[in-house]
């Protein structure tokens, strides 16, 4: 057996599976012959028997067979009948007649007639004069015998019997001929089972693209190991939203803590995947930010298709927490940066007008200077730190309305707007990016107009439902022709090196599966509404 062991592994694909399925046929043939064969053999056995018993009782009611007993004489028309019998009746070799006191008055060699019945087995039918079957040597060998009693119709008494039997060299003649038929059928099976390892053989070496099993081993080890050196996280399902692929990266960034991922559902391992969704929708979805376990992620949802028919799907994601810092910078942080500088330097002028105040002697006026943009800078920052809880935001709405002031315009944020910062779903980077680019294209827009009334009305409203914006201008809207492209990046009517801002809010806004709409009319100004609901509650937005 060991040396089997160790002798296998050392085998081809073709080889292994020919050999195990020839095993397989050998002893799958070997019990179900044995079985069929024990049984068919038990069958012709009790054929043989129905044979004899059949042939004795057919006899035995033989009116001339009846007569030759009742006057103990042999007879012609007995011989013929018998011969005839014996001659016309499968499996039956012998038949004897004899009297009651076991004569014969029949046998098929007819020197036997006139002797006394020889196996020495007729004791029981010529005292008990009871039917029976037994096993005996006679004249011919070893004998399957049947005794069946004759008795007078009308005074039931005993006349003779009747012996019929079968050579049982001839009963293992026909098991010989029954072994080697089922001989020759299992050659056959064992022949076919060769050609049907052959033929699995070479769908599996299709299948396998020419690859042994061990060479496909070992690509797997080394492709999983390249996979696992990857900073990206990479997660793959099924059709049957199954994983098929895990990465050392995914399981680090989702934090998955079974120990064996591979074939389960993908959802009873990391209950947030989005994945099994775009097994549904059958389209990709690139680039989408997220947060998870306070690490930023990027991640790409893509559908895969082997001609045609939908496969599976995979996710790739990137931990971009350093990336998305740097473009803080380049987007939302640059918007609080410039909103801060604007605070600056209205505080700054206001400073200049408080020290010529001072300077020229008009102290009570510049007393009440102060009072009044003390009173009035307090109410507008109370009622934004009051309502917009969460820091970054707040900061960027007060710069903003600095920077509103110093161009003329009218800032006003709806009193009903709340953001709650017990609700957040969405980064603060994210909400920065979307209201800072829409606020400074509505200020350069009224900026750029001619339009006598200068204002923007802001609603933001932010909890556990979701994130809603709608912010409008009395800018100088956008025109018909240019509508359709402003949010393509690299577009501008400003110039060169413009064109991002509203790009990167859209890229956002459906990042997080949301919506934006413009409502625009030429030197009447622009509404944005921007809406993206709070998925979390069924699914985070997660790989």
């Amino acid at each position: 057996m060991d040396i089997l062991k160790k002798a296998i592994p050392r085998l081809s694909l073709k080889e292994k599976i020919s050999f195990s399925y020839s095993l397989l046929t050998l002893v799958i043939l070997f019990f179900t012959l044995l079985a069929t064969f024990d049984l068919c053999y038990s069958k012709l056995c009790d054929s043989i028997d129905d044979t004899l018993r059949n042939a004795a009782i057919m006899t035995a009611e033989n009116p001339a067979v009846r007569e030759a007993l009742e006057k103990d004489v042999p007879s012609s028309s007995v011989s013929q009948y018998c011969d005839a019998v014996l001659a016309d009746t499968k499996n039956l070799d012998i038949i004897t007649i004899c009297n009651d006191q076991g004569t014969r008055l029949y046998h098929k060699n007819k020197e036997e007639i006139g002797k006394h019945i020889v196996g020495g087995d007729e004791g029981a039918m010529l005292t008990g004069h009871e039917n029976y079957f037994n096993t005996a040597v006679g004249t011919l060998g070893l004998q399957r015998r049947y005794f069946h009693a004759v008795k007078d119709p009308d005074s039931g008494q005993f006349l003779g019997f009747i012996c019929v039997s079968v050579l049982v060299r001839n009963l293992l003649l026909i098991r010989n001929q029954l072994l080697l038929t089922y001989f020759i059928i299992g050659i056959i099976a064992l022949f076919v089972s060769i050609l049907i390892a052959s033929k699995i053989h070479t769908f599996l070496l299709k299948l396998l693209l020419g690859y042994e099993p061990e060479q496909i081993a070992n690509l797997i080890i080394k492709h999983q190991e390249v996979l696992d050196t990857l900073d990206e996280g990479l997660l793959a399902i099924d059709e049957h939203a199954r994983i098929s692929l895990l990465n050392s990266s995914a399981i680090q960034m989702l934090d998955i803590s079974d120990p064996n991922p591979i074939g389960k559902p993908v959802l009873s391992v990391f209950p947030q995947s989005l994945l099994p969704r775009t097994l549904e929708t059958r389209k990709a979805e690139y680039n989408v930010n997220l947060e998870l376990n306070k690490i930023h992620l990027i991640t790409s949802r893509i559908p895969v298709f082997e001609k045609g028919n939908l496969i599976g799907a995979v996710s790739i994601f990137r931990n971009h927490t350093e990336v998305i810092k740097l473009s803080e910078q380049l987007t939302g942080v640059n918007h609080m940066v410039d909103a801060m500088r604007a605070y600056t330097h209205e505080f700054t002028n206001k400073f200049h007008v408080i020290l010529g105040l001072i300077q020229s002697g008009n102290r009570e006026k510049a007393v009440d200077y102060i009072m009044h943009i003390t009173t009035l800078q307090k109410g507008k920052i109370s009622m934004i730190m009051n309502t917009i809880k969460l820091p970054t935001i707040s900061a960027l709405l007060i710069g903003k309305m600095c920077r509103a002031n110093e161009l003329n315009i009218a800032f006003d944020i709806d009193q009903n707007s709340i953001v709650d910062d017990t609700k957040a779903f969405l980064p603060e980077n994210a909400i920065a990016t979307i209201l800072g680019n829409l606020l400074e294209n509505a200020m350069e827009s009224i900026d750029l107009s001619k339009a006598k009334v200068r204002e923007i009305n802001l609603g933001i409203f932010y909890t556990e439902e979701g994130f809603f914006l709608t912010l409008s201008d009395s800018g100088q809207g956008i025109p018909k022709k240019v509508l359709p492209h402003i949010f393509e990046k690299g577009f501008s009517t400003k110039g060169r090196y413009r064109g991002t801002g509203l790009f990167l809010v859209k890229d956002l806004v459906e990042s997080y599966h949301g919506d934006i709409q413009v409502t625009t009319e030429e030197n009447n100004g622009t509404i944005f509404t921007v809406s993206i609901k709070n998925e979390s509650k069924e699914r985070s937005p997660h790989p």
